[in-house]
């Protein structure tokens, strides 16, 4: 049996994985060790975009850490030295090590995901050659060294070593702040009537964390405007964002600065978009939906790539919450941009 789908099979079972050294190992119920494989065998389970198969230390961590919240599972993954599951990848692997699903597309056969035979010992060869010439066999990055704004997210990135998602990734995004203020990046809100949050009153929870009702805002008087800036600080630094509702006269300059959208839950909200589904919407731009406690979810919300937030209808003092998360995983996905 692939050492993939027996850690499916284990999981299932609700039976305990240990991580031991360079080995994954399976424990029965009362402690004893079932199975041992090799923690960084490629399995069957494979990036979306990229085509490369995740290692086995890569899924184990990623069902290990599933409720964490995305920015708590690249800390972990990062601690324990494993490779990250992109976002687009991790709902659907999820549900297929939980049982919900029994294939995937994703998942194609791989001799290597094999159980290998018993290793004996060997003795390695030495490293020939100078420094610097074994350093020309090591692979480049493909980070997009030119703006933050125009970088795509490649989800062969996923699986990097995690000592490589360090401190440095907040130093390039710093050393970027020259592209944010000559390249304001974009955060399309929507425009229906019935929204919860439109360019009437986003940018009070954008900017200060309170949620003010639409119709308040229109008795008020208010009128809607067509585009705003919003000034967040992060780590010391202040990043400019630009807030519109309407995307019908971008270019692709205009394109290239959009990363985040929130999300009404229809469908209809990206006619005119350059992606033609959401879900390559969701692969490029950060979603992020706001909803009142005790509304229902769209079917479509619950298909899609997206942060889920919630404001409740009476607790004021909560909306700074929501306010907070949106901004922590919008400055997330603004960092995995950069890997």
């Amino acid at each position: 049996m692939e050492a993939f789908a027996y850690i499916r099979d284990h999981f299932i079972k609700s039976k305990t994985v240990t991580i031991e050294n360079d080995d994954i190992v399976c424990v029965g119920l009362n402690g004893e060790e079932i199975k041992r494989f090799p923690k960084h065998i490629p399995t069957a389970f494979h990036s979306k975009t990229s085509k490369k198969p995740y290692d086995l230390l890569a899924i184990v961590t990623c069902f290990k850490y599933a409720t964490l919240p995305f920015g708590e599972y690249v800390t972990k993954c990062r601690a324990e030295k494993a490779g990250m599951v992109s976002t687009v990848d991790k709902k659907e692997l999820i549900a297929f090590l939980k049982g919900d699903i029994d294939t995937s597309a994703q998942i194609h056969s791989l001799e290597t995901d094999a159980i290998p035979p018993e290793k004996s010992p060997q003795i390695q060869p030495k490293e020939t050659g100078s420094p610097s010439k074994r350093q020309k066999t090591e692979p480049e990055g493909d980070t997009d060294r030119e703006t933050l704004i125009s970088a795509k997210i490649d989800d062969q990135k996923s699986a990097i070593d995690p000592q490589n998602v360090s401190d440095k990734v907040m130093q390039r995004i710093f050393a970027k702040e020259r592209t944010f203020r000559n390249r304001t990046p974009i955060i399309v809100v929507p425009a229906g009537y019935s929204d919860l949050f439109t360019m009437y009153n986003v940018k009070d929870f954008l900017q200060d964390g309170v949620y003010v009702p639409i119709h308040q805002k229109k008795d008020q008087g208010l009128r809607k405007d067509q585009a705003f800036t919003i000034v967040k600080e992060y780590n010391g630094e202040e990043f400019k964002f630009k807030v519109v509702d309407s995307v019908n006269r971008f270019r692709d300059k205009e394109w290239s600065c959009v990363v985040g959208v929130l999300v009404s839950g229809q469908t209809w909200q990206f006619k005119g978009w350059k992606w033609a589904f959401p879900l390559q919407v969701f692969k490029r731009v950060c979603g992020i939906h706001i909803h009142r406690q005790g509304s229902q979810l769209s079917d479509e919300i619950k298909k899609w790539d997206v942060k889920i937030l919630m404001i409740h209808p009476d607790k004021r003092h909560l909306d700074k919450v929501a306010a907070k998360e949106f901004w922590r995983y919008l400055f997330e996905h603004l960092k995995l941009r950069l890997q």
